[in-house]
């Protein structure tokens, strides 16, 4: 990638270092309004650049019905280490195993294919519970969701989140589109 494209991510990732000395936000959802605006991308160079800074980032595919992280990052299924698995209760939170990524800072809480049942994750309170729990073992944790007009339970993880990242590609979506995702991200949580 060109230095550009990471120095861009750099200015993301200190914006949201100041966030986080503001409001001690520690967990950021990103989602988008349609598929295929980049928002696993986002979340993936916003992890590593909070974890080439020192911080211990956690980065949590949060779709279970069309994951995309594990892609990313050219994973393949490890035993107690699936995280639809862990929501499930298949696996308990003391046997579950996040995947280090490389030798960095960067842990990953991922799925490697998809989960018909994920919206339980949420209805359940699982993925609250878990989420807190893990937040303070790290100083950061990046939320990839599915896109908010694709999956309604995007809105439940936004109310885990301490902030919301919207993600929109030039010439995707209609400006009205737009305006209504942020409408909804406001009236969750208020924290867009």
């Amino acid at each position: 990638v060109s230095a550009k494209f990471v120095e861009s991510f750099n200015k993301i990732a200190a914006k949201i270092e100041y966030h986080n000395l503001r409001d001690n936000s520690k967990v950021f959802a990103v989602t988008s309004i349609a598929e295929n605006e980049g928002k696993s991308t986002v979340s993936s160079n916003l992890a590593l650049s909070l974890a080439r800074k020192g911080n211990r980032v956690l980065l949590m595919d949060m779709d279970g019905k069309k994951p995309a992280i594990y892609k990313l990052f050219g994973c393949s299924y490890v035993e107690n280490a699936e995280l639809g698995e862990l929501f499930n209760g298949e696996i308990s939170s003391t046997n579950y195993k996040l995947r280090q990524y490389k030798k960095t800072n960067l842990f990953l809480a991922i799925n490697t294919h998809a989960y018909a049942n994920s919206y339980k994750w949420i209805e359940s309170g699982m993925s609250k519970k878990i989420v807190k729990s893990l937040k303070n073992m790290v100083d950061y944790i990046i939320l990839d969701t599915a896109p908010i007009s694709v999956d309604s339970s995007v809105n439940e993880i936004i109310k885990i989140a301490d902030e919301t990242i919207l993600v929109v590609k030039t010439d995707t979506v209609e400006t009205a589109s737009i305006n209504d995702a942020i409408l909804t991200i406001t009236d969750v949580s208020d924290n867009l």
